[in-house]
């Protein structure tokens, strides 16, 4: 089998869990070629890692209006009834309005200029990560061409509008469809009939272990306590709920620090709130971070938090806890599938900027309460979230005969 994955941007920073899989599987054997609806803007290929895997991405836009023309005539004339029957389902399964049923054609113009470039690299199976406009044209390409398509779900973008109209028609198409924890599984089960939901299972993403272990080793306590969050600068982070929390903390613990790593477009706003809190010192902003750079944030930290209003099963504390660091975070979609409250670190209630003080503070003031969740934490991403246990499943859908 050669395997197709398709992703609407891809490599991004964002997206580094799915090189991870794609590198591992290739390791374990799979013939795996990538494809990217748009291709990335290079300023945003910040690690070597992702400028390697850009290099033999194929990228579907930009394209010429002679390679769309060219590719619409050659799946016409090689199958007139499969080309509108392929069209017909584009415009029929979409969100209501005029304005989806032009994204839907437009959609389906991209799906035939894909068909080309799947037949050429010979691919047989054709995998999406998240149910967005990208899965929209990778589940028409693989219906013209007739072959196997499956998609990975990670979060509740996946879940919600506008994904969450057309989702069930994907589910029934796919041959499987890969949930990163059961809260999100129990999501996609919701969106068909339960003859169904045999394909809808539970794959964890899966992180390099390695690197970030070795960084728990010697750990010591620092002098501020470091506290770090990483992640994209948005609302839905709510970001602005943990500098209130922190300027809580921070009033009666002046050797505390705040490290943020991310960029995004709160990143003004939050400069902002962090001047008016008065925090100026205390707050630092590092930017986008990839790498070594960011492994060293990892191993700097004390505590890492995430403050987010809404989540899948963030990457970012599978990283910290295989690192070594205790975390806070808040308990909600599949969240308490890895961090257990008292047991492989604390979960407060989402949106409380007063619940997320008070798990910081008991974090700040308790070294040995720290060094427990710590180590229970990294125990428990080691066993659910290594890269090599987390491809399994894929393994049995990618190389059935092995």
């Amino acid at each position: 089998m050669r395997i197709g994955y398709l992703i609407t941007e891809y490599p991004v920073l964002s997206h580094s869990f799915i090189r991870r899989e794609v590198v591992e599987l290739r390791a374990r054997g799979v013939d795996i070629t990538t494809f990217s609806i748009r291709r990335t803007d290079p300023a945003k290929l910040i690690s070597d890692a992702d400028r390697q895997e850009a290099r033999t991405t194929t990228n579907i836009l930009p394209m010429s209006p002679v390679t769309l023309v060219v590719a619409q005539l050659q799946q016409l004339l090689s199958s007139p009834l499969r080309y509108f029957a392929v069209l017909a389902a584009a415009l029929r399964d979409r969100r209501p309005g005029l304005r989806s049923f032009v994204y839907g054609f437009f959609y389906f113009l991209e799906a035939m200029v894909l068909v080309r470039a799947l037949k050429q690299r010979g691919v047989t199976h054709l995998h999406n990560h998240f149910a967005n406009s990208g899965a929209d044209v990778g589940v028409l390409a693989a219906r013209y061409l007739d072959i196997p398509w499956s998609m990975s779900l990670h979060g509740t973008v996946d879940f919600e509008y506008p994904a969450s109209v057309t989702l069930g028609a994907k589910v029934r198409q796919a041959r499987f469809v890969a949930c990163v924890s059961h809260f999100g599984r129990a999501q996609a089960m919701r969106t068909v009939p339960a003859s169904h939901w045999d394909r809808i299972e539970v794959v964890r993403c899966g992180v390099d272990a390695a690197p970030l272990r070795a960084l728990s080793e010697g750990r010591t306590p620092g002098s501020p306590i470091r506290i770090l969050s990483v992640g994209r600068l948005s609302e839905e982070k709510g970001l602005h709920s943990l500098l209130d929390a922190f300027a809580e903390l921070s009033d009666d613990r002046r050797e505390v620090e705040l490290h943020l790593v991310g960029d995004g477009p709160e990143r003004e706003r939050l400069r902002a709130r962090i001047a008016q809190l008065g925090l100026g010192e205390r707050v630092i902003m590092h930017g986008a971070l990839a790498g070594e750079a960011l492994l060293s944030q990892y191993g700097a930290a004390d505590i890492f938090v995430s403050s987010s209003l809404m989540e899948g099963l963030p990457v970012v504390l599978m990283e910290a806890m295989l690192a070594g660091v205790a975390v806070v975070a808040p308990g909600l979609s599949g969240i308490p599938e890895l961090v257990s409250h008292e047991r492989t670190g604390l979960l407060f209630t989402p949106g409380d900027a007063a619940a997320l003080a008070r798990a910081l503070r008991r974090l700040v003031e308790d070294g040995a309460l720290r060094a427990r969740l710590a180590s229970a934490g990294s125990q428990k991403a080691l066993e659910q979230h290594e890269i090599g246990v987390a491809v399994q499943p894929l393994l049995h859908h990618f190389t059935p005969d092995a």
